[in-house]
């Protein structure tokens, strides 16, 4: 399974800082014209820490439509999205932009966006 993207987000609460991984990855980025499903995974990891950030909610956005489901992270950090895909009936390739979020210990991380095709 191949890491889509990833970044961190670094936050400074009463003094102390704290450093947040919110990685995204999918089993596959290409989807046949006759539709599918493709799983999407979202890993959340306390840096600091070095620990996995459990019961948070990450949502995962196709950023065309605006479409929208969030999954709660499991012990090890880790949301699990299963996307379905339509049958594409048009004559040209259609491509879906997928971005991950979440909010441990209140921020916001909005990593970049991930196409598929």
């Amino acid at each position: 399974m191949a890491t889509v993207y990833s970044n961190k987000i670094t936050v400074s609460v009463a003094g102390t800082t704290y450093q947040y991984s919110l990685s995204l990855s999918t089993n596959t980025t290409s989807i046949p014209a006759t539709g599918g499903t493709a799983t999407f995974i979202a890993v959340l990891t306390d840096t600091t820490l070095n620990q996995p950030v459990p019961n948070t909610v990450v949502t995962l956005t196709e950023l065309t439509t605006g479409s929208s489901s969030t999954a709660t992270t499991d012990s090890s950090g880790t949301a699990t999205f299963s996307v379905t895909f339509p049958a594409n009936t048009s004559s040209n390739s259609v491509s879906y932009t997928f971005q991950a979020s979440a909010t441990p210990a209140a921020i916001t991380t909005s990593p970049s966006p991930v196409t598929i095709t």
